[in-house]
């Protein structure tokens, strides 16, 4: 999986520069990742999936000095042109710090096929105070952001979500959006998996996680006066 990844980004239109975070993984991560030019990093695993995405954003920002960032899951893919298209959106307009991208959702069992479910998120239509809408509609994978928009997750939220109420704090805080309407990102959905703890949960606790996630929506919301 980590192979298709890195052979879609050795592939774009426009050149990039390639860093792997490994998070304590067991498997041949290293042995896939040697076969493509890029940087690697492995660390004992952090305790969550936010606090290892923070650490690896901050190791690239210490390494590169590229304007612009993005992140592509292991088991995910882009388009040929995904980079090019967004960095071409975010020079157009100057006032956007992220742009997001339309998006294809791919059975795991038929990848690399291009057969799937396509998505338009285009999160320019969303007002910053609904965050159920943001919830349902936004997936980060696609984005492509500003060095300088860059802010950690919160590491308040265990069960899925701190990637939401990041783009939810960016726009509150008058971070410009754009968006690209092309598929540019293939998102592979695994079959018969439970990936999300939220869905094997404890009704209580399930109950407790979501009411964190509205009271830290509405702390944002207050913070930047929205």
């Amino acid at each position: 999986m980590l192979g298709d990844a890195l052979a879609s980004l050795a592939a774009q239109s426009e050149r990039c520069e390639a860093y792997v975070y490994d998070d304590g993984s067991t498997d041949e991560t290293f042995a896939v990742a040697s076969r493509f030019d890029c940087a690697y990093l492995k660390r004992e695993h952090g305790g969550s999936v936010t606090t290892a995405f923070n650490r690896a954003v901050e190791w690239v920002l210490s390494r590169s000095e590229a304007p612009y960032i993005a992140w592509l899951g292991s088991d995910d893919a882009y388009a040929r042109d995904a980079v090019r298209l967004r960095a071409d959106a975010l020079d157009a307009q100057a006032e956007a710090g992220i742009v997001f991208s339309g998006l294809r959702f791919v059975s795991a069992s038929r990848w690399p096929s291009r057969r799937g479910t396509d998505h338009g998120i285009d999160v320019t239509r969303y007002t910053p105070g609904d965050i159920s809408t943001f919830s349902r509609n936004v997936l980060t994978g696609t984005a492509l952001f500003r060095r300088e928009a860059w802010i950690p997750w919160r590491d308040e939220i265990r069960m899925g979500g701190a990637d939401l109420l990041w783009v939810y704090e960016q726009v509150t805080r008058g971070v410009g959006v754009a968006y690209v309407p092309e598929t540019l990102y293939y998102c592979r959905k695994h079959d018969g998996r439970n990936i999300y703890r939220w869905r094997g949960a404890d009704p209580a606790e399930k109950h407790a996680e979501a009411v964190r996630y509205q009271e830290i929506a509405d702390e944002i919301r207050r913070e930047h006066e929205w």
